[in-house]
């Protein structure tokens, strides 16, 4: 408050000093003529003069000599009835300003003027750049929960059969698990921090893939330098891995293949694919490099959401028909 203050105090300063000298002739020739007349005039507040021809004053005024902090003096000659009279003219702005008993009020109420400006224009950008989050948002949970209640019902059918294959049973198992953390995604929570093996999870991927690999005849080669351990989110981590390795499968060719490895600080999976244009966009929500592919456009996306919430770099590229990403802790 105090800088706007000062702010437009100097301008204010500076508006009057302009309008002082542009009325000061005027002024000063209104104040010639009553006083030859002898007749009563009175001077705006600040403003100060002395009239006189040769030695006879006729108008003094007493602080004209008066050393003011801010002050503007002007001298202009007249001629009236054939005699030349000399007109000192003082204004004293800090008694200008000072008798402007309205201008705290004014100062105060343009203040608060911009200050609602500022926040009403503050609540519209934030309205302009929220919007695209909230439709993004919207359009998640209708296909989160589309698609939930498409899986729960022949999911809840397959539960209350009589089912004795054990990998069967270990599928739905997977489907029911799958299904309790795509729900806890984008749920904020704290971190449950703990040092994990990226190599045992990329085997019980690997493992759990196991048919579908074998279907499409992809071939794993899985080279592992080390053992990489980090502290991270079981359930993140274990979404993390489990989507990489289901959008190398998906978008492989037949008889392709997926290279895994594993050093002290880096996972890389690569496989063969058909070119993409903008490795860029394969993070954003819904996007899909070929719309007649199968998918949602979700699995790369939660990939990046839940790198992000561990501290975890992604990165992905396209390079002679071969796409590749890298996580880095």
């Amino acid at each position: 408050m105090g800088f706007f203050y000062y702010i437009t105090y100097n301008l204010y300063v500076g508006y009057a000093e302009e309008i002082i000298k542009n009325r000061s002739e005027e002024l000063a020739k209104v104040a010639l003529l009553k006083a030859v007349e002898h007749k009563h005039f009175s001077l705006p507040p600040g403003f100060s003069i002395l009239i006189k021809s040769q030695n006879k004053v006729y108008y003094s005024a007493n602080n004209l000599d008066k050393d003011d902090k801010r002050a503007i003096r002007l001298k202009d000659r007249f001629e009236y009835n054939g005699k030349i009279y000399t007109v000192f003219l003082k204004a004293s702005v800090e008694d200008i300003i000072e008798s402007e008993k309205r201008f705290i009020f004014y100062a105060s109420l343009l203040f608060f003027v911009l200050v609602l400006f500022v926040f009403g224009l503050s609540y519209l950008f934030a309205g302009i750049f929220l919007k695209p989050i909230e439709d993004y948002t919207q359009k998640l949970d209708i296909v989160l929960k589309g698609s939930m209640h498409a899986i729960n019902t022949p999911l809840s059918i397959l539960k209350l059969s009589d089912i004795k294959d054990k990998k069967a049973k270990e599928a739905i198992s997977r489907i029911e698990d799958t299904i309790g953390r795509v729900k806890s995604i984008f749920i904020s929570k704290p971190s449950q921090e703990t040092l994990l093996s990226i190599n045992a999870f990329v085997e019980d991927v690997l493992d759990a893939l196991e048919d579908s690999l074998e279907s499409k005849n992809i071939t794993v080669n899985l080279e592992e330098n080390t053992t990489l351990k980090v502290y991270g989110d079981p359930v993140d981590i274990s979404m993390i891995i489990e989507n990489i390795f289901d959008n190398a499968l998906k978008y492989n060719k037949e008889n392709g293949f997926i290279n895994v490895k594993i050093s002290a600080s880096k996972l890389i999976v690569e496989n063969p694919s058909e070119p993409i244009s903008d490795t860029s966009r394969i993070f954003e929500l819904f996007y899909r490099e070929d719309e007649s592919k199968e998918g949602l456009g979700l699995g790369l996306y939660i990939v990046k959401t839940l790198c992000e919430r561990n501290g975890i770099f992604v990165k992905a590229k396209y390079e002679n028909g071969v796409f590749r990403i890298v996580l880095e802790w």
